[in-house]
């Protein structure tokens, strides 16, 4: 289903995580929309967030589609599995994150999974 104000959708904190695409790799996506529009096979996913939906997955995407002003297509979260771990395995293979950027979310990821255990024992 299409939101109703599609572009003025936010980010989802979990997303916010990851860096934006920049340079080539951003110039690349961008050409290959305006090209070929939005590929629907790859729908951005949308998930609530204190109440109100934002992208969890495509925030990159998104950005380009309003750029150029072309309606995205937007799916919910698959069931059954968590909104982190969605989004980890989405983007944990970025090809234009350097291994230093990848290294050190991936360590951050640990000390929360780390905190989050020690708080619940």
């Amino acid at each position: 289903e299409q939101p109703r104000y599609w572009s003025k959708l936010e980010r989802h904190p979990i997303s916010a995580k990851y860096e934006n695409i920049k340079g080539d790799d951003r110039k690349r996506l961008k050409e290959d929309m305006k090209q070929n529009g939005f590929d629907k096979r790859k729908p951005i996913i949308l998930a609530e967030d204190d109440g109100k939906l934002k992208i969890l997955d495509g925030w990159q995407r998104q950005l380009i589609a309003v750029e150029l002003e072309v309606k995205p297509t937007y799916a919910p979260v698959p069931r059954g599995i968590s909104l982190e771990a969605f989004v980890e395995r989405e983007n944990d293979n970025r090809r234009h994150e350097s291994e230093e950027v990848r290294a050190k979310r991936i360590a951050e990821r640990r000390e929360r999974v780390a905190a989050a255990r020690e708080a619940v024992h």
